[in-house]
């Protein structure tokens, strides 16, 4: 039987790995002498590292990656890491320690260390350390004077049983004097076979005589263009292996691999044989409810449960013992029957992971869960559905590949028909909040790609239908999982509102296209994740034929830039401050964008500088702010009536009015053949009212709200 599990917020945890060129650049000196003076500037906020009684522990920083290949004989090696630890005391005991280290690719690694002593002080004793999880290798290498270095190195460590390692060295004074020690230290990884690195193999490549070696491809992607056999191949994460039809890839095992912020991939049109293995980097779950937990999929095909929790570390890594109960997992797909997740057990071994349906998952530290199993054939079919007790539109589906995914293709096919008009997106979950990629997003963002492996949930249509994994979609490629980029080369504009306050933020989207109009564009406009809006939000109602909505991305007109008023909804405390600002725009020069506050009577430039307030009282809904995209500079605000939304509310069969009124105002409905149907007097100095239309009947009615200075009609329809 299956537990429910409904904890879900993702916590970002960094792993690093091949490839990556920066980890942590800071300079932590508020003296200006190019030392940390940590006497009053805090350590890189990467958090602790308990390695037992030495100490003040502080972490490194300056730490690059470089994955050249060298050539030592027979075998190769490169670069996997190397980086500067640097210590600044007033005496006594500090131990300085690497961030992780990703060897998990590797078998045997080289690492090479130097410290010198730049204190006032003789005698700085230095201990070498390499921490595997709670394991220490320490060495002590003895005392420097001023301005000694010493050398220390471990060559051919076995690491073939590791994720990752850290490095860090201790320094011991006497406690007299301020000393000053700086250790730099470099990581090689061993590998003696073929190596593939800027589109070229190191000794040579491989054919159908290369059988016992193995392979390792450090960056961009090996397309095989003559049939190759080999022992075992590594691909590094951003690297990829492509197989066009008619070769083939003959291996003992392929190992795939990734780390948090880049995967890698293999195409598969012609044969592949061997054990495919890939390890999918998975967030981490902490006992609060506030973290933790990840949307990825199955990347291979023929996979079962019992077979995956005994593969690799996967019970060891995987999170268990949640609220105490010992036997689930936290792994767990979207259950539309309960309309909840519902975990993996010990009960549920015949289960199997089937592609293209996503499961939410976590691990106890962020750590790589693997998956061993086949190459799944395209396309890959899994059916959405609207039902179930809540939720009942939302669907957990994922990327079935072990390569990445093309956005453009997968929102360009038959999929459209089946995804919900409104909601025609791929909603991704940041690790903080749901993000919405539509079509809007990839007019903009043509290359953007959906890592292997990736969960995501999707809205169905109607009657429900099946959402079409096909090969055209499969790309290679080294992003991150759902972060943006920008690439536009199309005809569209994009602006970026967010809202802000000391420890959160929330942001919307505005596009302007000519693939767009002020009304529902399915594609275009796309409603937040669940239709509600979050506690801390904001968000915009549809400029015409308003259906109650909150939209995370709206999209309008090309020639709407020019002067459109938008209604914004805000959730927000009371008494918190908050932070209106323009996150990113490529808007032409010319647009003037405004923030309108009907309460506080002010209109503000954002082109210029932030809208900053403080509510008195909770907000929650729209009526109060606007925003004004135009080419002409507003002298006042102007309360007129083309700030006001008018919009029905279905389920309470209402009409409302947002935004503020400044003088008496009267709404009368018409039916189409213009007889009056009902009359309402407004209240003045309100920022949103409704009225009750439940005795008339269903149909399309126009709603003209008239004052002695100002009037307006909008078009309703009455389901």
């Amino acid at each position: 039987m299956k537990k429910k599990y409904l904890l879900f917020l993702a916590f970002c945890i960094t792993i690093i790995g091949f490839g990556q060129t920066i980890i942590y650049d800071a300079d932590f000196s508020n003296n200006g002498d190019g030392f940390a003076d940590h006497t009053t500037a805090s350590p890189p906020a990467v958090g602790p590292i308990s390695i037992g009684p030495f100490g003040s522990i502080q972490n490194s920083w300056n730490l690059s990656y470089d994955t050249a290949p060298i050539t030592d004989g027979t075998a190769n090696s490169f670069k996997v890491v190397s980086g500067e630890l640097q210590s600044d005391d007033w005496g006594g005991q500090g131990i300085f320690m690497s961030q992780s280290i990703d060897v998990s690719g590797s078998t045997t690694i080289n690492i090479t260390a130097s410290s010198t002593n730049a204190g006032a002080i003789e005698g700085n004793f230095i201990y070498f350390y390499i921490l595997d999880g709670d394991a220490r290798v320490e060495t002590n290498v003895g005392a420097t004077t001023t301005g000694q270095s010493i050398n220390y190195s471990v060559l051919n460590l076995d690491v073939s049983a590791n994720n990752s390692l850290v490095v860090g060295f201790e320094f011991d004074e006497d406690g007299l004097n301020q000393g000053y020690s700086t250790s730099e230290f470099q990581v090689e990884d061993v590998f003696n076979g073929l190596v593939f690195y800027n589109n070229n193999w190191t000794p040579s490549p491989p054919d159908i005589t290369t059988g016992t070696l193995d392979a390792k491809i450090l960056n961009g992607e090996y397309i095989v263009t003559s049939n190759a056999n080999l022992n075992d191949m590594f691909v590094t994460p951003g690297a990829g292996v492509n197989v066009p039809t008619g070769f083939s890839l003959v291996t003992n095992s392929i190992n795939l691999q990734s780390y948090s912020q880049s995967y890698s991939s293999i195409i598969a049109d012609g044969s592949v044989t061997g054990t495919l293995i890939y390890s999918r980097f998975t967030n981490i779950m902490s006992s609060a409810p506030s973290e933790g937990n990840d949307l990825i999929s199955a990347p291979l095909a023929g996979i079962t449960w019992q077979e995956f929790i005994t593969t690799g570390l996967n019970t060891t890594v995987m999170a268990q013992n949640f609220l105490g109960v010992t036997t689930d997992y936290a792994f767990a797909p979207f259950d539309k029957t309960t309309g909840d997740f519902e975990n993996y057990n010990s009960s549920t071994l015949g289960e199997t992971l089937e592609s293209g349906k996503g499961y939410r998952a976590a691990t106890i530290e962020g750590a790589n869960l693997l998956f061993q199993g086949s190459l799944p054939t395209t396309p890959v079919s899994i059916p959405i559905t609207v039902s179930g007790p809540q939720f009942m539109e939302w669907n957990l589906i994922g990327n079935p590949f072990p390569s990445y995914l093309k956005l453009s293709e997968f929102l360009n096919t038959s999929n459209k028909s089946v995804l919900d008009d409104v909601r025609e997106a791929v909603y991704g979950y940041d690790g903080t909040d749901y993000q919405v990629y539509n079509q809007a997003f990839s007019d903009m963002n043509p290359t953007f790609l959906i890592a292997p492996a990736q969960g995501f949930f999707v809205a169905a249509a109607a009657g429900g239908g099946s959402i079409n994994f096909t090969d055209i979609m499969r790309s290679s490629g080294n992003t991150d999982d759902f972060i943006t980029g920008r690439s536009n080369n199309v005809n569209i504009s994009n602006l970026k509102l967010s809202i802000a306050t000391s420890s959160k933020s929330f942001s919307t989207d505005f596009y302007f296209t000519e693939n767009a109009t002020r009304g529902l564009n399915p594609g275009y406009d796309s409603a937040v994740f669940g239709d509600i809006a979050p506690t801390f939000s904001i968000y915009s109602h549809l400029v015409e034929n308003n259906v109650g909505l909150p939209f995370a991305v709206q999209s309008l007109g090309d020639t709407d830039i020019n002067d459109t008023t938008i209604p914004l909804g805000v959730n927000a405390n009371q008494g918190e401050q908050i932070t209106f600002t323009i996150d990113y725009t490529d808007l032409p020069s010319e647009v003037e964008v405004y923030l309108e506050d009907n309460v506080a009577n002010t209109v503000t430039l954002l082109n210029s500088g932030d809208y900053v307030f403080t509510p008195n009282s909770d907000l929650n809904g729209t009526g109060r702010f606007f925003l004004r995209f135009t080419n002409s500079v507003l002298s006042a605000p102007e309360n007129d009536f083309n700030s006001l939304s008018i919009y029905t509310d279905q389920p309470s069969r209402t009409i409302v009015i947002d935004g503020q009124l400044s003088e008496e105002t009267v709404a009368n409905v018409y039916d189409i053949q213009g007889r009056l149907v009902t009359t309402k007097i407004l209240e003045v100095n309100t920022i949103s009212q409704s009225f009750d239309v439940s005795s008339i009947s269903t149909g399309i009615y126009v709603v003209k709200l008239s004052s002695n200075s100002h009037s307006k009609t909008q078009k309703i329809i009455l389901k």
